[in-house]
């Protein structure tokens, strides 16, 4: 996540096949923090495993046409330090027939957080389902972690929509 507690010069543009390498530091750095917040349910990624996810452009989900997915990268100072993956999402049911925008990745490397790269790529995302003719975007994040928490809702205006809630089967048989 960003802070812009330092701004600094940021380009976002589309990934490039050079750009992999680095952008799965980003992930399995955001990994290693998700462990921090809880360890039960996440694990610390594999480098070569994200490497090749992207590489073999993988990161998106299924069915998606290519025309409706986009993956963003943060540059600084040349380097690639951030990712976000966004693809546009139609919710069914009572919803109305809006686009979304859902933004399904934003992973900023460890020593590039809080100088306002997650922000950065956040607009771009926005800007970019505003040119794909979404209403919204939206996206989720892990409710232990309260940076995260600030950054969406406070820096960058997001609000509660939905709740996800989990159990886990494991500790209550038949339960």
């Amino acid at each position: 996540m960003s802070d812009d507690a330092t701004e600094t010069a940021i380009t976002v543009r589309e990934l490039r096949p050079g750009d992999v390498p680095d952008v799965a530091r980003a992930i399995v750095d955001s990994s290693v923090h998700h462990v921090g917040l809880e360890p039960e349910r996440y694990e610390v990624l594999d480098p070569a495993t994200v490497t090749a996810r992207y590489a073999a452009g993988a990161q998106h989900p299924r069915g998606v046409p290519a025309n409706e997915r986009a993956s963003l990268v943060a540059e600084v100072d040349g380097r690639v330090v951030g990712i976000l993956d966004v693809h546009v999402a139609r919710p069914e049911g009572a919803h109305k027939p809006e686009r979304y925008g859902f933004i399904e990745e934003l992973a900023v490397a460890e020593g590039a957080r809080s100088r306002g790269v997650g922000a950065a790529l956040l607009r771009a995302a926005e800007e970019w389902a505003r040119e794909h003719a979404c209403a919204y975007t939206a996206l989720d994040y892990n409710a232990r972690n309260d940076r995260a928490a600030r950054f969406y809702r406070e820096r960058m205006g997001y609000r509660p929509a939905g709740m996800i809630v989990i159990k886990d089967l494991r500790e209550q048989p038949g339960g």
